[in-house]
């Protein structure tokens, strides 16, 4: 037997260590792969057709600190369930940063901020575009900046004293420090995006999303409807012009799809501006109307027995909204209706026979409404939600389109003892708002949101649905979980909800608020400088009498923010 002397034994070589390498594309970083750092796009990612994300930007060399502890780790923990997001790690070039906090803000945005303004999975690729318009414009990269200041602000404010779950939170600094940094960004953002005089219609769209998104939170309304406003001419002008077409110079698929994107959200946004009315007189039921023109989704008749995915649902909901937006809209002027979000008319002022392409499209619109909810029904029994960013977002979409259901069905009720039978859907409104606002861990829960989530469904119950039980519990969900989305806030909407209830409980009849007494017609005025809400409505005064007397009340009015409320009236003042 040949044995090998030891002295000519292979020797083991070990490898050497070397500091790990940060400047590899984001891609490669995901994947945990060596990347060869070509650019702009490296060779690893090309070879395997892969959408190379870039290169985060260099670390800026800065002089030696006294050490800190060591909070990195708990400060920016890794992003949950990535699976069912679009990743947000590409930073803008390493030149659009003029200082490390702006870095840290733009983070901030990325790995929190984002995903509480657009919590849906569907708004993955909305959070996308954004970044993606960091590179090329000013205005939107300060704007986004700013925002994630403003969630380092409400974070700082909410965890002071518990560091647990924060997320991007500089203990260095007040909350006083971010929203004045956010204010100075958000103050940038306006400077650049009117000296940007040139735009295409992407542009603009993100522009207007990004300035809501900064008033909303800081509740700002007026300015947020404005921006509604705005987005909304945008795109009526554009596809009236250009018959859904792109803009010139945007002729690829993605753009396309981009814009088509962004005039969706405008038109689910379109429903938010429709606030109620304050000193308009009633319509005359004379008064010429123009032609009806309410386009019926070919696609509506195709929703499957039963959903094969959350975006095939997802996908049918946008079509049925849609069609909702329209039908509204043009619905409520032919039964001489209020423009308002709570569907009152004016008192006397209806129709004995509605027009015939009103029902009919009423009768089209809850067709869609209750195939899509059987088919979703079907889904759920199935299909098993493995995170809690698929639990969220089917009751998401089971809330809303349970709600767009109640809002058909309100739109053309000429009686309020009318809604009295639908109980059973306004218990599964209640029932799924409580599901989603209690889902999730609630110091982590979004504080902001950019569309409509759980108030407006719950502002239409608290109004129509007046079994006493479920409409206190209306009122305890909307202030017990404080929260904005997009300019409604749930205290407010809460306390609005109480005061209409203490009107109509003065007359209940054996536990049952008699029709006479159900109030019409609410409006509201803010005072943001004295911090009030006056509420207003229509009430009979007897059922024996047609008089009429308008009710009101003043509130003191709470905006939860997470920043305080003199620093609110200093952003009001400018």
């Amino acid at each position: 037997m040949h044995v090998i002397a030891p002295s000519l034994k292979k020797p083991h070589n070990t490898r050497q260590s070397h500091q790990k390498v940060k400047s590899g594309c984001q891609t490669c970083k995901v994947r945990r792969v060596k990347c060869d750092e070509q650019r702009p796009s490296c060779l690893r990612c090309i070879k395997s057709k892969r959408h190379c994300e870039g290169y985060a930007p260099p670390l800026k060399k800065t002089t030696k600190q006294p050490e800190r502890p060591r909070l990195k780790a708990q400060l920016l923990p890794k992003p949950q369930h990535i699976g069912s997001y679009i990743i947000l790690t590409k930073a803008p070039s390493f030149s659009r940063f003029e200082n490390e906090e702006e870095s840290r803000y733009f983070e901030v945005f990325c790995t929190s901020t984002a995903y509480e303004i657009f919590p849906n999975i569907e708004m993955g690729k909305l959070r996308l575009i954004f970044l993606q318009a960091c590179e090329s414009r000013d205005s939107v990269r300060y704007a986004i900046i700013a925002l994630g200041a403003l969630d380092m602000t409400s974070q700082a404010s909410r965890l002071k004293g518990d560091t647990r779950g924060a997320v991007g939170v500089d203990y260095r600094y007040t909350p006083s420090h971010h929203y004045q940094s956010a204010i100075k960004l958000y103050t940038r953002a306006i400077k650049h995006a009117q000296m940007e005089r040139e735009t295409d219609l992407r542009t603009a769209l993100i522009t207007s999303l990004v300035i809501l998104s900064f008033e909303g939170w800081i509740g700002n309304h007026e300015a947020a409807l404005q921006q509604i406003g705005i987005g909304t001419r945008l795109v009526k002008e554009w596809k009236e012009r250009y018959e859904y077409t792109t803009m010139s110079g945007y002729s690829s698929s993605e753009s396309r799809e981009d814009e088509s994107m962004l005039s969706h959200v405008f038109i689910r946004l379109s429903i938010q501006s429709r606030s109620p009315p304050t000193n308009q007189p009633p319509p005359s039921a004379s008064a010429p109307l123009p032609p009806l023109k309410i386009d019926h989704p070919e696609g509506l008749q195709r929703i499957p027995e039963s959903f094969d995915s959350l975006a095939e649902a997802g996908q049918f909901y946008g079509a049925i909204v849609k069609f909702a937006v329209s039908f509204v809209a043009q619905g409520l002027s032919r039964i001489a209706r209020a423009t308002s979000l709570t569907g009152a008319y004016f008192v006397g002022v209806t129709h004995d026979t509605l027009p015939p392409e009103i029902t009919n499209a009423q009768a089209i619109l809850t067709a869609s409404l209750y195939r899509w909810m059987t088919a979703f029904t079907r889904f759920k029994t199935v299909r098993k939600f493995k995170t809690l960013e698929e639990k969220k977002a089917a009751i998401t979409l089971e809330l809303q389109m349970k709600a767009t259901y109640m809002g058909a069905v309100k739109a053309l009720a000429q009686d309020e003892l009318e809604f009295d039978k639908y109980y059973g859907v306004y218990r599964d409104i209640v029932n799924l708002s409580e599901e989603l606002l209690t889902c999730s861990n609630a110091s982590r829960a979004p504080r902001f949101s950019f569309d409509c989530g759980v108030i407006i469904p719950l502002w239409f119950t608290g109004h129509k649905c007046r079994d006493p039980i479920l409409r206190r519990r209306v009122i305890s969900l909307l202030i017990n979980f404080p929260r904005r989305e997009g300019v409604w806030d749930s205290t407010f909407a809460g306390l609005v909800i109480e005061s209409l209830m203490k009107f109509e409980e003065q007359h209940m009849e054996k536990g049952k608020i008699p029709g006479w007494a159900r109030i019409r017609n609410t409006s509201f005025d803010i005072d943001l400088e004295k911090r009030t809400i006056e509420v207003k409505c229509q009430q009979r005064t007897s059922g024996t009498s047609e008089e009429v007397v308008t009710q009101r009340k003043m509130l003191d009015y709470y905006v939860h923010t997470g920043i305080a409320l003199e620093n609110i009236g200093a952003v009001i003042a400018r």
